[in-house]
Parts: C-alpha cells; sequence; structure tokens
C-alpha cells in the first residue's frame, strides 16, 4: 500500500519555499527593526544564516528517511528474489555472494 511515497518528490519545493521564507522574514525583520540598533540587524543576519541551515538540516533528514524506505524495498525485492530461486530450485541458494543495488536518488 505504502510502497510509493508522494512526499519525497515535494521535498524539494518545500525546502525552496521554506528557504525563501526564512530569507523574506530575516530580511523583512532587518529592515523594520534597523532603528534599533546594530545589534538587531546582527540577530537578523545570523538569522538568515542559521535559519536556512537548520530548514535545510530538517529537509536532509526527511530525504534520509525517504532513502532509507528505498533500501529497505530493495533488500525486500532482494529477499523475495532469493526464496522465490529456493523455492523453485528445491535445492540451496546459491553460495556466490548476493549483491544489492541501492536506487540513487533522481
Amino acid at each position: 500500500m505504502f510502497d510509493r511515497l508522494i512526499f519525497k518528490e515535494f521535498v524539494g519545493i518545500v525546502w525552496v519555499l521554506g528557504t525563501i521564507a526564512i530569507s523574506v522574514g530575516s530580511i523583512a525583520y532587518a529592515v523594520n527593526a534597523s532603528s534599533e540598533g546594530d545589534s538587531v540587524v546582527l540577530a537578523a543576519g545570523l538569522m538568515l544564516i542559521f535559519g536556512n541551515f537548520v530548514w535545510r538540516l530538517v529537509c536532509e533528514i526527511l530525504i534520509l528517511g525517504f532513502l532509507i524506505h528505498d533500501a529497505v524495498l530493495d533488500v525486500r525485492a532482494l529477499l523475495t528474489k532469493h526464496t522465490e530461486y529456493v523455492r523453485t530450485s528445491g535445492r540451496q541458494a546459491p553460495r556466490e555472494p548476493w549483491t544489492l543495488e541501492i536506487a540513487k536518488p533522481e
């Protein structure tokens, strides 16, 4: 039922929208609060840099979860193939090592 996750394609779009929102918010905060002193502008600059860094980290953690899901599906497919071979041939599985091909993200 959940073999194909649809949110994976939207992570890039969500990242761009979040980055734009953080950047615009930080700049607007710096412009509106610039009369209060240099420390507020510095805080807005730090919010711009570290806010975007943390947002990127959150999005990469989301993508990592999807990559783990894809790897688990690949392992399940490999095990299914292996058990089908053993079941249909009536003998033991070959001794050669099995290789796992993990799909690379697009």
